[in-house]
Parts: structure tokens; sequence; C-alpha cells
């Protein structure tokens, strides 16, 4: 994952600052589920054929003619390994959400930041 798209995992102090954070997250993990079920199968589809041009161009010298030409072949614009790098980032996104909404509700249950009457508006038990 690269580290530059997410915040940092410091979550608030205050009770407001948590259920506001945790609702953000919860609303971005909401509206991408169709996103991600879509990804979920293009990833089915492509993933092995993907994973396995990479590996054939790892196992080349690096710089070498054959390399460059692997590279041309799977890494065009558009090519399969574009695809799959795009369908591999709104999966990772999926599941950093999923983990950090999992963090917040522990740190928040931590805290004692949860009371009884509270209606959570994000899953602090979401199945990572």
């Amino acid at each position: 994952m690269n580290r530059d798209q997410y915040p940092p995992e410091r979550y608030p102090a205050d009770r407001e600052g948590c259920w506001a954070l945790g609702g953000q997250w919860y609303q971005e993990w909401y509206y991408m589920q169709e996103a991600v079920r879509e990804a979920d199968q293009e990833e089915r589809r492509i993933g092995q054929a993907a994973r396995a041009a990479q590996n054939r161009i790892n196992r080349e010298v690096p710089g070498s003619q054959q390399q460059r030409a692997l590279v041309r072949q799977y890494g065009t614009p558009g090519g399969l390994l574009e695809q799959y790098h795009g369908v591999r980032k709104t999966l990772d996104r999926d599941l950093w959400l999923k983990r950090s909404m999992k963090g917040l509700g522990a740190h928040m249950r931590r805290r004692a930041l949860i009371y009884k009457d509270d209606v959570p508006t994000f899953p602090s038990d979401i199945d990572v």
C-alpha cells in the first residue's frame, strides 16, 4: 500500500472527533462498496495473469532488451498491469478503511468513548 494516500493512524482523543472520523471513514467505505465488488470480480478474472506477467518481467535481467519488451507488452496504458494496479488500489483502500474503523472502535472502547446508549455511525466490529 502507498502510505502517502492514507492519513496517519492517530485517533482523536475526544469523543466527538472519534465519531466524526469514524463517520467519515464509514461513509467513504459504504459508497465504494459497488466499486469493491466490481474490483473483486476483476481481480479474480485478471489477477493470476497479471501476477504471472509481473513475475515474468521480474525474472528478466533488469534493463535488458527482453525485459523492456515485456514491459511494453504488459505495462502499456490500459494494459494488463495497469488494470491490475487499479483493481489492487481499490481493494487495498477498502481493506485499509475496514482496519482503520476497527482500530478506531477499539481505541474508543479502551478510552471509554462509547456509551451504552450510543447508536454507532460506523461499525466498530467490522469484518476484516
